[in-house]
């Protein structure tokens, strides 16, 4: 239904409008996986004003999941710097995908949470060289601690201090 030359929906109060995208948008348990690096709602496509509008709730609300840190890379390259600094959290799934069983040995030779860190940090540089940086807690990598998954920017130092505790750690991992 068009009133005039705008639709409905735009002619609703600005603040409406916004509670809508925040309604929308914000489901904190969620993530937003990320296959490509051109993926995201489509209701950012249906106008720039809408996209101007729901973009900033979007990538603020938002927790976004890949597996793919050339994804991850393209992403970050292609999003404007005012729209990229209001992410608050990238969890790059660098699991281990063991399809022969005899690998899994290989898996767990390295200390917990040093294999994920250096992926982690190669994604790191990766976005450095491409003159991409986010804030320190902004990309997690997930890793197992007491039998629960958890996100973490550090997870040497996580890993390190559920050993501390005495708390089993483990690879997260997939057959």
């Amino acid at each position: 239904m068009k009133t005039g030359s705008q639709s409905a929906f735009l002619i609703l109060p600005a603040e409406l409008r916004n509670r809508i995208y925040e309604h929308i948008f914000a489901s904190p348990e969620e993530t937003y996986r990320l296959e490509r690096s051109t993926d995201r709602p489509a209701i950012l496509d249906v106008c720039q004003r809408t996209r101007d509008e729901a973009s900033g709730i979007f990538y603020s609300n938002t927790s976004f999941h890949l597996a793919d840190p050339k994804v991850c890379v393209q992403f970050l390259a292609d999003l404007p710097f005012k729209l990229r600094d209001l992410i608050q959290e990238i969890r790059y799934d660098c699991c281990e995908v063991c399809e022969d069983p005899r690998s899994w040995r290989m898996a767990f030779q390295d200390l917990p949470g040093m294999d994920e860190d250096r992926k982690l940090e190669k994604l790191r540089a990766s976005l450095t060289q491409e003159g991409i940086f986010l804030r320190d807690e902004v990309l997690k990598v997930g890793l197992k601690v007491n039998g629960r998954l958890r996100w973490t920017a550090d997870p040497l130092g996580d890993a390190r201090e559920a050993v501390e505790n005495g708390w089993l750690v483990g690879r997260v991992m997939f057959v």
